[in-house]
């Protein structure tokens, strides 16, 4: 027989923010004369996580 237990870890809210700054390739013409800053309120296990899913939150949201 197998067994398989899996445990839940509580969540923890993070407030991860994200801030775009200059044109670095310098192809744009007037890009982010001042930053670009996101702020994203996250549930999450851990620090990491948070910190990933903030990103894809954010390019996804800057690709619409």
């Amino acid at each position: 027989m197998n067994h398989i237990h899996v445990t839940q870890t509580p969540n923890k809210m993070f407030e991860v923010q994200v801030a775009y700054y200059k044109d670095s390739h310098g192809d744009k013409q007037d890009a982010f004369n001042e930053p670009e800053i996101w702020q994203i309120i996250v549930p999450s296990s851990s620090a990491m996580n948070a910190i990933t899913t903030a990103m894809h939150i954010v390019q996804i949201s800057r690709a619409e």
